[in-house]
């Protein structure tokens, strides 16, 4: 904008600069609780000269695994982010981008981020429950089959070939792994392979037949390749001889409650997992807006200071 002029009608120009002196500021986050491995997010305030190494950042008792930074296409904001895995043994962990770290583009160095403190679980995985249905044949209404669903305390996995079973045949065709249960088919259509059932008196119950089903330790394992440390066993009781026609609505009715009980549990916790992301992208997106804000403040208050010293 014109200033001045003078005689011979040249004029000057009044320009304003604006000089960044704030260190880059750089934010962790990441579970308070966690199995390891886990993972840290990194993130950097402001543009920055060159990526974060591993050197920068600095992790007490534990060990940095992998430092990666996230695809600018992934990201909103545009400014850089990292993620960073951490691994270790102990039961509490602390994560910090050190001082100096990263340099901005007005050749600010960074101040030490926040100082993040996880606490690591280290317990085994444990069978939090167990649920059965039997496969009935339509003539005798005879149990030719049992199902069985084993839930887990967590995700984990289950090796089938460490399932222990008597009083039936497990079907290796049946099995079948979710998140944090398995499920698979026992024969027991086989009278050679049937047992009788004991009283709590001790004598055998003519009636009854029973499954003994054993995990031996180290038969299921989370995903921290932490194993079982205990035996489980179940006993499933079952009427090798049927149920008579009489009964056959109530065994339907059971079998069809089951089925519609599985159904909701599963259906409840796709909804809960659900609110749970659209609930973190919300507190993410919050986040990013509150920090374009406090940029953007930041930017004008140094803008008027700097006009205020010129127009002096």
């Amino acid at each position: 904008t014109p200033a001045l002029q003078d005689l011979y009608n040249y004029t000057s120009a009044m320009y304003t600069w604006v000089i960044d002196t704030q260190p880059p500021m750089v934010v962790l986050t990441g579970p308070l609780t966690a199995k390891q491995p886990f993972n840290v997010q990194i993130r950097i305030q402001e543009k920055i000269q060159r990526n974060l190494t591993t050197e920068g950042v600095t992790v007490r008792s534990g060990i940095l695994l992998n430092l990666s930074a996230i695809p600018d296409s992934l990201l909103s904001s545009g400014l850089p982010q990292y993620m960073a895995t951490i691994g270790t043994t102990t039961l509490k962990v602390g994560v910090q981008v050190a001082a100096g770290a990263v340099v901005d583009l007005a050749g600010n160095a960074n101040l030490p981020s926040n100082d993040l403190v996880i606490n690591i679980d280290l317990s085994p995985p444990t069978l939090e429950s167990s649920q059965t249905y039997f496969v009935l044949a339509e003539e005798s209404r005879a149990v030719v089959a049992v199902t069985v669903s084993l839930i887990f305390s967590e995700r984990a996995t289950a090796t089938l070939s460490l399932v222990e079973v008597e009083g039936g045949s497990l079907i290796p065709a049946t099995f079948r792994s979710s998140a944090i249960s398995v499920s698979f088919n026992i024969d027991v259509s086989d009278p050679k392979t049937q047992m009788l059932c004991k009283s709590p008196s001790g004598l055998e119950d003519s009636n009854l037949r029973c499954i003994f089903l054993r995990l031996p330790p180290g038969s299921f394992v989370d995903e921290s390749g932490l194993a079982n440390v205990n035996d489980t066993n179940l006993v499933i009781k079952y009427d090798f001889e049927g149920v008579s026609n009489g009964n056959n609505n109530s065994v339907l009715a059971r079998d069809v409650l089951i089925i519609c009980v599985v159904l909701i549990v599963s259906s409840l916790i796709s909804i809960i997992s659900l609110w749970c992301f659209k609930r973190k992208r919300l507190i993410q997106f919050q986040l990013e807006k509150e920090v374009e804000r406090l940029q953007n403040r930041k930017a004008l208050m140094i803008s008027r200071t700097y006009t205020s010293k010129e127009y002096f």
